[in-house]
């Protein structure tokens, strides 16, 4: 009997605890959030420095191009003779050289596109966390969750998103720096 009496005592005792604690906090450090969420891929397009990455890969896509377009001309021009002197030995091998060529050139387009693109992301990502980083300390958040769609999030109430807020700041963090 004098267990279940210490047991109901203790239990009363921890329920007022619990009580007093949420009569005596205020309402707005009891809710006030250290957590938040941003949208990864919104805040990630709607970065400054990605569009001015973006701007710098298809640069580099369009040089690559040149060089392809280029063989593939030369290509043409030499099936177009094939077509007229089908029994020239010198122009098959031509041909064949610059097959060779195009698929080569080809091969290292995408390997120089795949990779550089590679890069850029990387600078990009390395930029914004920075700034995201900075936010968070600037805001006082605890963590900052980023929400994907891929279901590593799955539920978060749309009153601590704070993704249009952190675009804002990593884009005006960026114009500043970039000046």
């Amino acid at each position: 009997m004098k267990s279940t009496y210490k047991i109901l005592l203790l239990v009363t005792f921890i329920w007022l605890c619990v009580l007093s604690y949420f009569v005596t906090v205020p309402a707005e450090e009891k809710n006030s959030r250290r957590i938040a969420y941003i949208d990864n891929y919104k805040v990630f397009d709607a970065f400054d420095y990605k569009k001015i990455q973006d701007t710098a890969l298809y640069d580099i896509e369009e040089k690559v191009s040149l060089e392809i377009d280029s063989i593939t001309r030369a290509l043409n021009n030499v099936r177009s003779q094939l077509s007229q002197d089908a029994k020239s030995e010198e122009l098959l091998l031509r041909y064949n050289s610059l097959k060779k060529e195009y698929s080569a050139a080809r091969q290292n387009a995408e390997k120089v596109i795949k990779s550089e693109s590679t890069r850029l992301t990387n600078e990009v990502y390395k930029k914004l966390n920075k700034y995201i980083d900075e936010f968070g300390k600037k805001k006082s958040l605890d963590i900052v969750l980023g929400s994907d769609g891929t279901g590593s999030v799955m539920y978060v109430d749309s009153t601590i998103n704070i993704t249009d807020e952190v675009i804002k700041y990593v884009n005006e963090k960026f114009n500043k720096s970039s000046k």
